[in-house]
């Protein structure tokens, strides 16, 4: 991520950066870890999605949007890159002074969960890959601290929900197997979900 001066020879700033990168796994996320499948925006940003650029994900240090044209969003070989024309705001001033020092370098997005498959890392971990997510009424952020080393994504609980609905189970009994490090036998079936109930 980066910030670097619009062409116009004022002091208009386009930050820049990848969101989310394809193939790379999470930080540890609550018992699981997570990563991106290269299909993950192919039909989000079909659709044209109304997305904002935010800073740390807070609604009220809004960057960029979509459908302003302020902020543009592409897919590439590494993930989803993305331009904000950056406001004349003091918290977007501040922020390039952050990036330019480099105390902001990473980034996250917020999204909500289309597809997704669920299995274990070549270590034996939980992990999720996100196969597919709408991004529309979501967000790209510089960050202070992401969930990825080079990006972020979405709150556990979230995805803890999910593999319980997948397996036919209340969430509270997924986020206890995580938090007592049974979620793999989990996912691999060989907890009788019954016994869970």
């Amino acid at each position: 991520m980066r910030a670097k001066q619009d062409g116009t020879g004022g002091t208009k700033y386009v930050i820049e950066g990848h969101a989310a990168t394809f193939n790379r796994l999470s930080k540890n996320l609550g018992g699981f870890v997570e990563d991106v499948a290269p299909t993950a925006f192919d039909r989000t940003l079909g659709d044209k999605p109304d997305t904002r650029a935010l800073l740390n994900h807070d609604p009220n240090l809004i960057l960029g949007r979509t459908r302003s044209g302020t902020l543009r969003l592409a897919k590439d070989s590494t993930g989803l890159p993305y331009e904000i024309d950056s406001p004349d705001t003091t918290y977007a001033r501040d922020l390039v002074v952050s990036m330019e020092r480099k105390d902001i370098t990473q980034s996250s997005f917020g999204f909500y969960v289309v597809g997704e498959e669920w299995g274990m890392t070549s270590e034996g971990f939980p992990k999720r890959t996100l196969t597919a997510v709408s991004i529309h009424d979501g967000d790209v952020s510089p960050v202070t601290y992401p969930a990825y080393d080079d990006s972020d994504a979405g709150l556990a609980g979230r995805a803890f929900r999910s593999l319980a609905a997948m397996k036919g189970v209340d969430a509270s009994l997924v986020e206890a197997a995580a938090a007592d490090g049974t979620l793999g036998a989990l996912i691999l079936d060989e907890i009788d979900t019954r016994d869970l109930d």
